[in-house]
């Protein structure tokens, strides 16, 4: 018998058993990757259909509506902290509605979640339209706190949004 032959052919079977193994272990890690980026998508558009679904409630339109509708309440502030006092409740509550929800929805954005586009669609007049309108409340806000942060992404994105903003007209118009 000649041993160095069979020790060949075993070696050989081994050999196609490690490569038959490391292909279906490349497989497999493949199908892995797919399902971690197909949840991955799911799980952002799980997302942006929520921030949809808020942007189009009842209450935030309502919030949406007054801002627009006084929109020179929150400019008589001029970015002067002591004015923010002055503030009717009603006013400061829809301003935070407002731009809470369009400083997460550009968080997303600013994060890659969300593709511009998606957003621009339906929403650029929106965001210029309030971030017009609340500018000055913010900077207020930004001021007393001492927090030049806050609400840092509604403002990134009102202003990559592609509209001059110095056009956009603020008016109690239906949003």
């Amino acid at each position: 018998m000649n041993w160095d032959a069979i020790a060949a052919i075993v070696q050989a079977i081994q050999t196609a058993a490690v490569i038959v193994a490391l292909v279906y272990a490349w497989q497999q890690v493949k199908q892995a990757r797919q399902q971690v980026k197909h949840s991955r998508q799911e799980v952002r558009l799980g997302a942006l259909w929520e921030i949809f679904k808020e942007l189009d409630t009842d209450e935030l339109r309502a919030s949406r509506r007054y801002v627009y509708k006084n929109w020179q309440l929150y400019h008589l502030l001029r970015d002067d902290v002591t004015r923010l006092d002055s503030l009717p409740n009603e006013a400061w509550k829809r301003a935070q509605d407002v731009s809470n929800t369009l400083d997460r929805l550009g968080f997303m954005v600013y994060q890659g979640l969300f593709p511009k586009r998606l957003i621009w669609g339906g929403y650029r007049y929106v965001i210029a339209r309030s971030w017009k309108a609340l500018k000055p409340f913010i900077n207020s806000v930004r001021k007393k706190r001492k927090q030049e942060s806050y609400q840092f992404y509604f403002e990134h994105l009102a202003k990559n949004i592609g509209i001059n903003l110095d056009e956009i007209e603020i008016s109690n118009e239906p949003c």
